[in-house]
């Protein structure tokens, strides 16, 4: 069974951050859903200058370097720039709210808690780049058969998503932490309108 260390950021507004995680694997893999958003890489801490470094491996490139606060087994308080957060938030910078919350600042700090969710394999966890590369940004344009996979995908995390809440006897949904291209209904699914999308097509390219 593979253990994995899970944190949810509970610094900043809850609008802004529900549902955001942060998962250090033992492998030295990273996957962190920063506002909507997903990220996938490797991950290493040094112990000199207490610097936690995580490598994006999509084609986004959001490297991001966390100076680490104070950690236990059960809390991870770290802290970084605007720089950092400018990179994380690239996709919210048309929403007035997020940018005046987030941005002109020097030094940001987020609290992350362990979270008690484990998964026995890596096709069983939500949160794993198997179940989520249908949203990482490709290295190259993609042709029909890659998108078509790649919405497959999609709609495979969808069926996971609803399998592991009533794995887990959760007693609600959260939709809350990924955005999606589709409404997924007791009679089907259907493509949103272009208006509502457009914040997601920046992950191909079209």
């Amino acid at each position: 069974m593979q253990l994995v260390k899970r944190a949810i950021v509970a610094a900043l507004p809850a609008k802004i951050f529900l549902g955001n995680k942060l998962i250090l694997r033992k492998d030295s893999s990273f996957d962190m859903l920063p506002m909507k958003q997903y990220m996938h890489g490797r991950w290493s801490y040094n112990k000199e200058t207490k610097h936690l470094s995580l490598s994006d491996e999509s084609a986004k490139r959001h490297n991001i370097v966390f100076g680490v606060d104070a950690v236990n087994i059960y809390s991870l308080h770290v802290d970084t720039g605007e720089f950092a957060i400018k990179k994380l938030a690239e996709d919210h910078v048309q929403d007035n709210y997020i940018g005046n919350y987030l941005f002109h600042k020097a030094y940001y700090q987020f609290f992350l808690r362990a979270d008690k969710d484990r998964y026995p394999d890596l096709s069983e966890d939500i949160y794993s780049k198997e179940n989520n590369w249908w949203r990482i940004k490709p290295q190259q344009p993609e042709s029909n058969e890659q998108i078509k996979k790649r919405v497959l995908n999609h709609l495979a995390f969808w069926q996971l998503l609803f399998h592991d809440a009533d794995d887990k006897k959760r007693n609600h949904v959260s939709y809350n932490w990924f955005s999606s291209p589709l409404v997924v209904a007791s009679n089907g699914v259907l493509m949103k309108f272009y208006d509502e999308v457009k914040c997601f097509l920046p992950l191909y390219f079209l």
